[in-house]
This record gives C-alpha cells, structure tokens and sequence, in this order.
C-alpha cells in the first residue's frame, strides 16, 4: 500500500485529479462491485438505476496528467484491482 503526500508549489494551490485515466459507466462500475461482491460471498447489493433527466455526462474522464508529471508510474492500480482489494481488506 502507498501514502503519497505533497507539497503544493509555493505561488498557488493545484487541483490533482485523482484517477485511473479510463472512462467508465456507472453501469459498468456497479457490476465491477457486484462482482467482487459475489466473489467474496456477499450478497450482491440491490442496483437501482433512476433517470438522471440528462444531468450526468454519459463520458467524461477527468485528465490525470499533473498528477502524472509528479509522480512516476501513477495510476499504480487499475479501477477493476482496487475494487477487488477493497473487497479483501
């Protein structure tokens, strides 16, 4: 497991989006957790899904790419790994 802290640059204060880099679905999301869910023996958690009445952006990913220019090899893990290991803590 790693801790990574910063220092922000002395002339302002950054925003790092924090991220895989990948685009995914929220309906691809919720079958990653059900999945891992199941895998362990838990019950799979009851999806409901609501009309968001064209609120959400169907796409979007957040650029990584200044937290890439500070820290090497970052994203460490894939979306699909750390909800695996968030299933075996």
């Amino acid at each position: 497991q790693k801790c990574i802290t910063m220092s922000p640059p002395d002339s302002a204060l950054m925003v790092y989006n924090i991220g895989s880099g990948v685009s995914y679905s929220i309906t691809e999301i919720a079958q990653l957790v059900c999945g891992a869910a199941e895998r362990k023996g838990i019950a799979k958690p009851d999806v409901r899904y609501e009309d968001a009445g064209g609120k959400i952006a169907a796409d979007r990913v957040l650029s990584i790419k200044r937290v890439q220019a500070l820290i090497p090899g970052f994203p460490f893990i894939s979306l699909k790994d750390g909800i695996r290991e968030m299933f075996e803590i």
